[in-house]
């Protein structure tokens, strides 16, 4: 039985897309991202170096560390705002 639209949206967790990538907005994804931010920039990796996340579907996405921050500052507004509206 094929699922209708409604079906599939509502299986799919609270999320942001960002260029691409459905950031899951869950507490646990929030603080995953944070610690490989963290990871990222502790460990002295250039902003040309390669860091593959996986979105709310489980899909692998492979980015630059400069468009990885990027998408990070985004998340995190997305998830401040969405805490204090």
């Amino acid at each position: 039985v094929a699922l209708t639209a409604e079906e599939i949206t509502e299986r799919i967790p609270a999320h942001v897309e960002i260029s691409g990538v459905k950031y899951d907005t869950s507490e646990t994804s929030q603080n995953a991202l944070t610690r490989m931010m963290t990871l990222v920039t502790q460990s002295g990796m250039l902003q040309t170096d390669s860091v593959v996340v996986k979105d709310c579907l489980g899909a692998s996405h492979t980015m630059t560390v400069e468009e990885f921050t990027a998408d990070l500052i985004q998340f995190g507004l997305y998830c401040y705002n969405a805490f204090h509206s």
